[in-house]
């Protein structure tokens, strides 16, 4: 038998297929020799060589009246070549997840056994919390074991509250709580500690300091820095009765001079540190430094009212010698101090109030109508607020 076919492309685009001439057809593969499209079955006729008898007429299919244009005909290789990605993707994400799954339970396990550690440990809980220092830089451990995750690291002189103490396998271990962190505890080696009372063994210090004293040579916790920004000189005017001039911004660096009320600074730069101000100033001698916009403006302070003592106890005048800074500390002398919203004697500035031998540390100094004003702050025990400096004095 012989087959006939006709070219599927448009007419527009082939002659044979305009013409409708019929074409050998030799199967599925069969093509088009004009313009290569496939070759569409119309007919089948009998082979006249090998036809021995009459047969039936040909059988004669319908004229396709539409055909589809070969540029559009879907690509078989695309089509598999698709199965074969998402077959890939499928297997893929099946061994990530596997894998995940797996290692996922192995961690849990080590975090649930570490804690099991933890639970059965005999730690002395320590009431109150005793006060260290840290000796050297040391690697905080979520757990009382050499194997476990490191949480933190606690800079050379840091201060820590230190709330249990253990042994476990020979080692004795301390349990501290992060600094500026107050939820998270982590385990540290005891004799990477030493008291604050100036034993090289770890004792119980009592009081409310933990976090607040500042460390020997300014060993702090790393503070957020900005960029330094320049700017055109500017003259400052000292309002504090002292200031210090630093090193670097930030409390923490070294003081290298000092000023006293009204003196003249000239400012040409300027940087954050903790979300507060300093300006970059030029002293007399050529030297530069750094001093904290809380203790400076823009204009001359008034001149300080000859000395006189109110008879509230918030307003008595105090000796120059016994005024302290930003960064220092003091203690609350009186019975009880009022801790105040702003440095004004008022009823409704009166937010809280604190303890004869409750230590905080000075964030800003004021003085006002006479009055030199302390902002405070003790994170342990949520204060933030004003206290006049003659219910504190320093304390190193």
């Amino acid at each position: 038998m012989l087959k006939k076919g006709r070219c599927s492309n448009n007419a527009s685009k082939c002659k044979l297929a305009q013409s409708g001439e019929l074409l050998p057809y030799a199967g599925m593969g069969s093509l088009c020799p004009e313009c290569g499209a496939p070759l569409a079955l119309v007919s089948i006729e009998p082979d006249p060589v090998l036809a021995e008898k009459p047969v039936a007429a040909p059988i004669n299919a319908p004229p396709t009246t539409e055909f589809m244009d070969y540029d559009d005909e879907p690509s078989n290789k695309g089509l598999e070549l698709a199965k074969t990605i998402a077959f890939i993707a499928i297997v893929g994400a099946l061994i990530f997840f596997g894998l995940r799954f797996a290692f996922g339970s192995r961690d849990s396990g080590e975090e649930v056994a570490i804690s099991n550690n933890i639970d059965s440990a005999d730690i002395q809980a320590l009431n109150p919390t005793a006060v260290a220092r840290a000796k050297t830089a040391i690697n905080v451990k979520s757990g009382p074991d050499e194997q476990a995750s490191e949480i933190g690291t606690l800079a050379q002189g840091v201060v820590v509250d230190v709330t249990g103490l253990l042994s476990k396998n020979g080692v004795a271990w301390a349990r501290v709580t992060m600094p500026n962190q107050s939820t998270q505890s982590g385990f540290v080696h005891q004799s990477d500690l030493e008291s604050l009372s100036g034993g090289t063994d770890l004792a119980i210090v009592s009081g409310p300091i933990a976090n607040e004293i500042v460390p020997p040579d300014g060993a702090l916790i790393t503070p957020m820095f900005s960029a330094i920004s320049d700017m055109p000189p500017r003259t400052f005017y000292v309002t504090s009765p002292t200031a210090n001039i630093r090193a670097e911004a930030g409390v923490s660096a070294a003081r290298i001079a000092g000023a006293t009320r009204g003196d003249e600074l000239l400012a040409d730069g300027s940087r954050m540190v903790d979300n507060k101000t300093w300006y970059r100033v030029k002293l007399p001698n050529g030297t530069i430094g750094w001093l904290s916009s809380s203790l400076v403006a823009t204009s001359p302070p008034p001149p300080e009212p000859e000395p006189e003592i109110p008879a509230a106890d918030e307003t008595k005048a105090i000796g120059a010698n016994e005024i302290v800074t930003e960064g220092e500390n003091v203690i609350i002398t009186t019975a009880q101090a009022n801790i105040r919203s702003k440095p004004v004697v008022a009823e409704e500035t009166i937010i809280g109030r604190a303890d004869r031998g409750m230590v905080m540390r000075v964030e800003e100094v004021q003085s006002a109508d006479g009055t030199t004003w302390y902002h405070v702050k003790n994170s342990r025990f949520g204060i933030d607020g004003w206290i006049s400096s003659s219910t504190a004095r320093g304390v190193n």
